[in-house]
């Protein structure tokens, strides 16, 4: 056996490691690199016009087209028993939204045990006598104690511009107790409009 060696060289590992390295950054290079590309593009903003919200107004007044409160048209001084007064308002829609209405009746005063109300939509009132015994109507409309704080729903709904004319009667009721002479009564009646479903 001889005495020469043989020097036998150790594979390079870090070569073929580095090599894997770049052939790695240039497949994801090219891969990655296909959503980049700068395509031409274009963004246009269009402004809406302006939207503005309506209105829902109620407008009350009396036969003589005043603004009602107090409503000196539905007054009678010296009211016996049987006899009523009568007088009418215009319910009008002066907003820009259809709506409903609604009536609620009450009163103040120590008349009030006494005291019948009606209510007619689209009903003026007949004045009648200016003397004994005075008898104001609203057409048929029936009779509730105004005690009971009576309501109405007015029919139909009411388009922007238009109105109702709304008849209101007070009668002193036949059976009227004795003790109610010398009393005296303030009716009010709160009108309510409602939007209308759309």
């Amino acid at each position: 056996m001889s005495g020469a060696h043989r020097a036998e060289k150790a594979p390079r590992r870090g070569r073929p490691l580095s090599g894997l390295l770049v052939a790695a950054a240039v497949l994801l290079g090219a891969t990655g690199g296909l959503g980049t590309f700068a395509y031409w593009n274009d963004v246009e903003t269009v402004e809406g016009g302006v939207v503005t919200a309506g209105s829902l107004k109620l407008s009350v007044k009396d036969s003589d087209g005043v603004e009602v409160g107090p409503w000196s048209k539905l007054t009678l001084a010296n009211l016996a028993p049987g006899e009523s007064v009568a007088a009418s308002l215009t319910v009008r829609n002066v907003g820009t939204t259809p709506f409903t209405v609604g009536v609620a009746g009450s009163g103040t005063g120590d008349l009030l045990p006494g005291v019948d109300v009606a209510l007619a939509p689209g009903v003026a009132p007949t004045t009648g006598s200016t003397s004994y015994p005075r008898k104001q109507t609203c057409g048929v409309a029936s009779d509730l104690a105004l005690k009971d704080g009576p309501s109405w729903a007015l029919s139909g709904a009411i388009s922007p511009g238009g109105s109702l004319q709304v008849c209101v009667r007070l009668s002193l009721r036949p059976t009227a107790a004795n003790e109610l002479q010398g009393k005296s009564i303030t009716p009010t009646f709160t009108f309510t409009a409602t939007q209308v479903a759309p």
